[in-house]
């Protein structure tokens, strides 16, 4: 792991850190870019360039020279849980900041924040987001500063294992968007999953609210989250999806293995989410090549898994989409290959749009 830096050692108010791996060149340079424009000098910028095979690195490299608040950690690809936890790793910053190399956050932001910061000692900042697609330049906000209670903060773990993660331009279930006190970080070694390469946000988020935590959510729009990114992971084709989100899932019944009774619901809704996920990016991807009966024996072997039999025969309960709804009742009516055929139709060609999570 090789470290260059561009500035000394200084107290420092804010630690931003970015993964770096294949960002469309345009993208990561928006994004430390508007890292480089704000208000204050308190403030450093980790780059982990996560062993990127393509000209990022050099990029990263570049921004160094440019500007002395800039570091950047080069190191083999381990994904980007392992970048993250470099990052923190190498943060000197009271708080910690999460930001995706494609991302951006706004212009002069940080010496608004760091002012609304100062007026509260919460472990966990929740701020508001756009979209790239719909963004404008917000002037003069009426802050709102909201302490969440012991209540409130079991709601945000139901809605991070439930998938539901967009609630009035707040995302719950992605560390981007917030900040966070790095010695509450530390005092718990709350790290990033190693291994997990879908939802790993989801169980970190879920670690963070898991321990004595105080949260605030803060009516501040600070983040811009890209939602233009064609080529991301939650559009891929990925044959290997199913075990990667068991995986996941196995991460996420971990954490609440104590009140699991009391989560049902919301983990029934997980692999609700995790099955749609399966459907979409693998049996029912245009790029799998496979034919139709091949297809149709993953979904027989899917439906008698016990974790999805489960939620297919209660899928009245979970299922919200009326097409996705119409696949879980032909699976549980064992109607497999008139499922398969209705979701290659469907999906054939179909944009999705649906948010990632990491």
């Amino acid at each position: 792991m090789m470290l260059k830096s561009g500035m000394g050692v200084k107290k420092m108010y804010f630690s931003i850190i970015v993964p770096v791996y294949k960002i469309e060149e345009t993208y990561l340079r928006k994004c430390i870019e508007s890292l480089m424009a704000q208000d204050m000098e308190e403030y450093e910028v980790i780059l982990v360039d996560d062993g990127s095979p393509d000209k990022c690195g050099k990029i990263c490299d570049e921004y160094v020279k440019l500007c002395n608040k800039i570091r950047v950690v080069h190191t083999i690809n381990k994904g980007v849980s392992a970048a993250r936890n470099i990052g923190v790793s190498q943060a000197i910053g009271r708080y910690v900041i999460f930001v995706d190399g494609d991302d951006k956050i706004y212009e002069n932001v940080l010496g608004k924040m760091r002012n609304i910061l100062e007026r509260s000692d919460a472990d966990i900042s929740i701020f508001m987001y756009q979209k790239s697609s719909d963004i404008k330049k917000i002037y003069d906000q009426d802050i709102t500063i909201h302490k969440v209670e012991d209540a409130e903060k079991e709601e945000l773990k139901r809605n991070i294992i439930a998938q539901k993660e967009n609630i009035q331009n707040v995302c719950i279930g992605s560390p981007w968007g917030k900040v966070f006190k790095r010695d509450f970080l530390n005092k718990y070694a709350i790290k990033y999953v190693e291994g997990i390469v879908k939802a790993q946000d989801r169980v970190f988020m879920l670690s963070c609210l898991n321990n004595n935590c105080t949260v605030q959510t803060i009516r501040y729009f600070m983040y811009i989250y890209n939602n233009n990114n064609m080529q991301s992971i939650c559009r891929k084709y990925n044959s290997d999806i199913k075990t990667i989100l068991l995986n996941t899932g196995k991460e996420i019944e971990k954490l609440v293995a104590d009140k699991e009774h009391e989560y049902e619901y919301e983990i029934g809704s997980m692999y609700v989410a995790f099955l749609r996920e399966i459907l979409i990016l693998d049996i029912f991807h245009s790029d799998n090549k496979e034919g139709i009966r091949k297809r149709r024996s993953k979904i027989i072997e899917i439906s008698k898994e016990e974790k999805f039999s489960k939620v297919i025969n209660n899928f009245k309960v979970y299922a919200k989409e009326s097409r996705m709804s119409m696949i879980f009742w032909l699976i549980k009516k064992k109607l497999y290959f008139l499922a398969t055929l209705f979701g290659i139709i469907y999906f054939k060609g179909k944009s999705l749009k649906k948010k990632c999570s990491g």
